[in-house]
């Protein structure tokens, strides 16, 4: 059941990523036109990946280490 559980709560961190892509891209549709001659677009690109990929692992652990907290806490209080 642990197993299934942790996958069910990963699988939200995938959606926290596309909520971040999401964002950032938006945020980029509205920059001025020298941003992007002034940085190159491969350099955006390769920064905002590895922003996501921190933030998407960071918000899925958290949220698994969470949940097992609470789980084994209930569960030894009983026990």
């Amino acid at each position: 059941g642990r197993v299934i559980w942790r996958q069910t709560l990963a699988r939200r961190s995938h959606q926290a990523g596309r909520d971040l892509k999401v964002g950032i891209w938006e945020s980029l549709r509205h920059e001025p036109l020298r941003t992007f001659q002034r940085y190159s677009l491969g350099d955006i690109m390769n920064r905002a990946t590895g922003d996501l990929n921190a933030g998407r692992s960071i918000h899925g652990f958290t949220i698994v280490l969470t949940y097992d907290m609470v789980f084994l806490a209930i569960l030894g209080t009983v026990a």
